[in-house]
């Protein structure tokens, strides 16, 4: 993922006010393109794609909130 889309889907969700979420991103000639956000992002999809286990991301999130 490069620095614009991974800005283009953090923006997405932080206006949406979306803590995790699943951006599709198109790509054009101009540059990608924000096709949907959705909130509830498929955790194989992003665990293959990313190389990350989103879960522990979560996990961590909502200590941190409970905390």
């Amino acid at each position: 993922m490069s620095a614009e889309e991974s800005a283009i889907a953090l923006s997405a969700c932080e206006k949406l006010g979306l803590d995790f979420g699943g951006v599709d991103l198109l790509q054009s000639k101009d540059g990608p393109l924000l096709c949907e956000v959705n909130s509830n992002a498929h955790f194989t999809a992003l665990r293959e794609l990313c190389g990350i286990n989103p879960a522990d991301h979560i996990i961590a999130r909502l200590k941190e909130a409970l905390a």
